[in-house]
């Protein structure tokens, strides 16, 4: 009987817990897998780990403020199956419904004339239940979902202020009326333009493969319409008061949104293509206003996701993709299942790491507490971790160290070690050693080196991105996909404080009741009441106190960080904060508690809470103030072109390594809860091998990601975007096959070229050599875009990307880079004689066969052997986005062809691949080229890695394509032309 694979899990955040409750939740988990994780420290969370200070009534402490969003499919489907589970253990609440409450009660401040006023939204709730049921919501459902909610809004304001949003009736143009009709029933009152395109977007498909070509264009000029008359009102708006400002505010940025949305093909390709742009940015290049850009509406994106390049909380360091910006704000305003948001009725630890602490540790999983990850090695033969060395911080007394506490009924995670299991717990508590601060001065008890094949076979990494360019340096230096990771994505120091009051919100002059307030002064620009907490804390008699403020906000970054010899650094952080947050009650709190400050404006500090019996500023200086500076505990940024170098939990480059946290690519690929939970599921299902449906994981539900050898079609409407008339007819198709980038000596791959063609530069190779791609396909339903009946037939293709004009008066004209096919196979003469007499392309008939994973191309009459390949998958299916290699290497399949007819004029055409929509297989290839019969290419045979691998590697690919037709040539020319002029920087240079 074969042993279990010995797994082990490093770290104890949410990344790492949900994989151990994933891969525990498979049926035969026990028969296949040996589970231990590896934790520095004494306690689970992470970045999220709270504890109880026993010397301050067992008062909660968490790393920041942790609310939970409605949004959060996975992560609470999970909690509420682990409280089922976790009720005969004792020790923690007695149901999901007892520890996560609803909460819809949100402030934004706004600043207003130069003062502050509160902007209280209230989200409904609705009859969803949390944790179940699905996503099925596509960018265009996300779009028309905005225009139905801004029509809405619209007319609520007309009702309440007609002479200001009363709109005007439109004119609709003939053209419109007569290319859509039917789409304004019958009888309907007349509308305003935002009405009209509310009411045109319902009308078209829900699935936007079937989108006529036209109603793109209508959209975009109804939504200019819209835009002119939301802005010539300006000015009649600002004086309308808060309510006006308001809803222009909102209407203004989701009609930017909306437009962006359709121009950038979001609604097509998914929110990734547009991740290189930052979101204000973005929406300023659509059209939203600057007020609106500057409006506590846009300032609340920034304030929820810590969005600011090294923690400096100003507009120009504002930093989140646009893309990742724009899904996230679609999920927590459209998709939120019962509530907006859950407030968690004890610390995050007491409610979530206990419940999954106690289930997994009954299910067979084992912890190992104080072992700090030190360094995690790669094999110097294979693609695999060989070792992992790990400090021994303590040695313990027995043989389990018990992490928890009792209070009030609950078992909790304590603020520090239970020093008394511990063998140096004397001399650790004397020095004050934080176990969990890099800068600690401790030696620990000596290094655990885990090897390979002896103590384990699969690894799970649950360490956050901030640290692993210290941990991984093995991996950074042997996998160019590690070291533009850990380069690209970026992190930021954050910093909280918890204040315990002797008065409540509403005695200190609070009006609104227990509230969630953002978008405030900066540093502490976020706060919450967190009073439901207090009864789960245990204060002496006469301590009690009536309410607990939370807050937290951005923290900027040192210009260098010291050495983790400077001991005292950590509470030099602390002190600051401390002082911050200080400095901050005399400036700002009185706006929110009026009550606080005394009448010489000084905050009253006898208001604090504490056990000490001090009193003045001696009682503040008592509340808990932290600095998250430690690399493990700075919050991951989504920052703009970061989103591409972000790597799968299931493709880590190396064969026995799994990746969990929110740093990885995961469908959301922001800093929050749930898109770690669901890296830490697709980490878990990776490493078992198990098909897993994750809810939100991609897109868009018409491409799904799938695993099979050859990945299902996709359809598009999509087609090149070159002026009318000429793009009424091109040519559509699904194209699927493997394709292999390999590399040839320069003087060989010029050979291949015609005269008047010469290589370009390009920084795939060396100078001195030159790329070649190969495709070996299958082309389906190959047909003008007006027939819905196409042709089937495999085809070899022979590419050389990056070559241009020889002529330099041409190349002034047409500048290039191009594609040029040398040499195309094909198995059917129709195809053959179009690409020869219509397209100048160099086609010929040959035998092809396709079997299975083997490709072979022959000579049409001698059968003699061309090329052939074979091919096996090596990694999952996933977009194009998922694979860095490949985003590297794009433009050599995304470039114009040029070709020579038989007329001898050069012809320009754009074969567009989609590569948005496209599903990609990993896959690794032999490719043996026979001899003189491949256009020139040098024969041998070829071992090709995956793409995973390296820039220079196979992947099968399966899309919907498009191609222009011969008539748009000089259209096409002319748009070469004017975007070398002024480039636009997207994933296709002509979509």
């Amino acid at each position: 009987m074969q042993a279990n694979k010995k797994v082990v899990i490093l770290g104890g955040g949410v990344g790492a817990i949900w994989a151990a409750w994933q891969l525990t939740s498979f049926p035969d988990w026990r028969e296949r897998f040996d589970i231990t994780l590896y934790q520095m420290g004494w306690r689970l969370g992470g970045k999220c780990a709270s504890g109880r200070n026993a010397q301050h009534g067992h008062r909660i402490e968490e790393h920041g403020l942790h609310i939970w969003s409605g949004f959060y499919d996975n992560a609470i489907k999970a909690m509420k199956a682990c409280y089922a589970e976790a009720q005969p253990l004792g020790g923690v609440f007695p149901s999901f419904d007892a520890a996560f409450k609803p909460f819809n009660n949100v402030v934004l401040a706004e600043q207003v004339g130069g003062k502050w006023i509160p902007w209280h939204l209230q989200p409904p709730g609705n009859d969803a239940v949390p944790g179940e049921g699905g996503l099925f919501l596509s960018p265009w459902d996300y779009a028309c979902m905005g225009l139905g909610w801004l029509e809405t809004l619209l007319d609520d304001a007309a009702q309440g202020q007609p002479q200001l949003w009363q709109r005007p009736h439109a004119e609709l143009p003939a053209w419109l009326l007569e290319a859509f009709a039917g789409w304004i029933p019958a009888g309907a009152a007349p509308a305003s333009h935002l009405q009209h395109l509310a009411r045109f977007a319902r009308s078209l498909p829900k699935d936007t493969r079937k989108h006529p070509e036209a109603g793109h264009r209508a959209l975009l000029f109804l939504l200019a319409a819209a835009v002119g008359e939301l802005h010539g009102a300006y000015a009649q708006v600002a004086a309308g008061g808060d309510l006006a400002r308001r809803l222009f505010n909102m209407l203004d940025l989701g009609l930017a949104c909306i437009k962006g949305m359709i121009v950038d093909k979001v609604v097509l390709e998914g929110f990734d293509v547009i991740d290189q742009y930052e979101i204000s940015d973005w929406l300023a290049r659509h059209g939203a206003h600057p007020q609106s850009l500057d409006s506590a509406c846009a300032r609340g994106i920034y304030d929820y996701a810590f969005g600011f390049s090294r923690g400096h909380a100003d507009y120009p360091h504002r930093a989140i993709a646009a893309g990742t910006s724009l899904r996230g704000m679609c999920r927590l305003m459209f998709t939120y299942k019962g509530s907006y948001f859950f407030k968690m009725q004890g610390g995050m630890g007491d409610t979530v790491f206990t419940p999954f602490y106690k289930v997994l540790r009954q299910r067979g999983v084992k912890f190992e507490f104080f072992h700090k990850v030190s360094a995690v090695e790669a094999d110097a033969e294979s693609n695999s971790i060989a070792r992992i060395r790990i400090q021994r911080q303590v040695e313990l007394n027995a043989a389990e160290y018990q992490p928890l506490v009792r209070v009030v009924g609950l078992d909790c995670w304590p603020s520090e070690p239970d020093y008394a299991q511990l063998r140096q717990g004397a001399e650790l508590r004397r020095k004050g050693v934080d176990l969990e601060s890099s800068w600690a001065d401790w030696p620990g008890a000596g290094e655990l080196q885990l090897e390979c094949g002896r103590d384990f076979d699969q690894v799970i990494l649950g360490i956050p991105v901030g640290a692993l360019a210290e941990l991984c340096g093995d991996l950074v230096k042997k996998d160019a996909g590690w070291q533009v990771m850990v380069e690209q994505v970026k992190t930021t120091r954050t910093l909280a404080c918890q204040l315990w009051l002797k008065q409540g919100s509403k005695a200190l002059g609070w009006p609104l009741g227990q509230t969630i307030l953002t978008c405030y002064e900066e540093n502490f620009d976020t706060w919450a009441d967190m009073s439901q907490l207090l009864p789960v804390e245990e204060w002496p008699a006469g301590h009690e106190p009536r309410s607990v403020a939370y807050f937290c906000g951005p923290m900027a970054d040192d210009e260098q960080q010291p050495p983790y010899s400077d001991h005292a650094y950590p509470q030099t952080q602390y002190a600051a904060v401390r002082d911050q947050a200080k400095q901050w009650l005399r400036s700002h709190a009185r706006w929110m508690w009026p009550a606080l400050p005394k009448p010489d404006g000084e905050p009253d500090w006898d208001q604090f809470e504490s056990v000490t019996g001090d009193s003045g500023e001696a009682l503040f200086e008592q509340q808990y103030f932290r600095a998250n500076i430690d690399p493990a505990e700075r919050y991951v940024l989504s920052v703009p072109g970061s989103t591409q170098f972000r790597l799968r939990s299931d493709q880590s480059g190396f064969d026995n390594l799994f990746l969990a946290g929110d740093w990885t690519r995961n469908g959301i690929n922001a800093g929050c809860v749930e898109a770690a939970a669901m890296s830490g599921m697709r980490a878990a299902a990776g490493l078992a091998g198990e098909h897993l449906e994750i809810v939100g994981e991609t897109d868009n539900v018409l491409a799904p990601v799938q695993d099979r050898s050859r990945p299902a079609e996709l359809l598009s409407a999509d087609a090149p975007n070159l002026p009318w008339p000429g793009n009424m007819v091109y040519g559509l198709l699904q194209t699927s096959g493997a394709n292999a980038l390999l590399t040839f000596p320069r003087e060989v791959v010029q050979r291949m070229l015609p005269r008047g063609l010469e290589l370009d530069a390009q920084t795939l190779t060396a100078a001195d050599q030159h790329p070649v791609v190969l495709f070996f396909g299958w082309q389906d339903k190959v047909r003008p875009n007006f027939s819905p009946i196409g042709m089937d037939y495999l085809e070899f293709i022979i590419s050389v990307p990056y070559v241009r004009h020889a002529d330099p008066a041409l190349r002034a004209r047409v500048p290039g880079p191009f594609i040029y096919m040398p040499q195309l196979y094909l198995n059917r003469l129709s195809p053959v004689w179009l690409g020869v007499y219509v397209y100048g392309y160099r086609k010929a008939l040959a035998q092809i066969s396709a079997d299975g994973n083997d490709y072979m191309v022959r000579q049409l009459k001698t059968s003699a052997p061309i090329v052939a390949a074979s091919y096996k998958k090596a990694g999952m299916t996933g977009g194009a986005g998922d694979f860095p290699y490949l985003r590297a290497v794009q433009q050599a399949y995304s470039l114009p062809l040029i070709s020579r007819t038989l007329l001898g004029t050069w012809l320009y055409s754009y074969f567009d691949f989609a590569l948005g929509q496209a599903l990609i297989q990993p896959i690794e290839m032999t490719i043996k080229i026979h001899n003189g019969q491949a256009a020139g290419l040098t024969p041998g045979v070829y071992q090709v890695p995956s793409i995973r691998k390296g820039s220079l590697g196979g992947f099968f690919m399966s899309t919907a394509a498009s191609i222009s037709n011969p008539l748009q040539s000089h259209a096409l020319g002319r748009r070469i032309r004017q975007l070398a002029q002024n480039p636009h920087p997207r994933l296709l240079p002509f979509g």
